[in-house]
């Protein structure tokens, strides 16, 4: 599930806002609907680290698109069974190479890769506060 659980799509929406709202006092334009606004105005206002938004930034755009997909699909969840781990590599841009891993590989080690560092980040700003 993409959405739930450590470093999902929830967990990055929950960390932002909870970011723009502990520090909207001190950066009044911190307030702003969406999620990649934000993102960039904890940035702006040195609330994040430019690298940290990057990560964001990169791991929000990819769990949405593949929320997309899996919603195109008619999923709810990611399932080893089946063809839609494939089809999601494959929509995602995870091809299969010759003489190297699948796309399906790649793909898999980005998806826990970036749920990894999304919660690593909820931590580390969570706990800075």
């Amino acid at each position: 599930d993409i959405k739930l659980g450590p470093g999902g799509i929830e967990e990055i929406e929950f960390m932002i806002q909870y970011l723009q709202l502990k520090n909207c006092r001190k950066h009044n334009k911190l307030l702003v609907q969406g999620t990649l606004n934000a993102i960039q105005r904890l940035k702006q206002s040195g609330i994040v680290t430019a690298a940290d938004a990057a990560t964001l930034r990169q791991n929000y755009i990819f769990f949405r698109t593949l929320e997309s997909f899996l919603r195109l699909s008619g999923e709810k969840t990611l399932k080893h069974e089946g063809n839609v781990i494939k089809n999601a590599a494959a929509f995602m841009g995870f091809e299969d190479k010759p003489a190297c891993r699948t796309g399906r590989d790649e793909f898999v080690e980005h998806l826990v890769a970036a749920r990894e560092s999304s919660a690593r980040l909820s931590e580390k700003y969570f706990t800075l506060f």
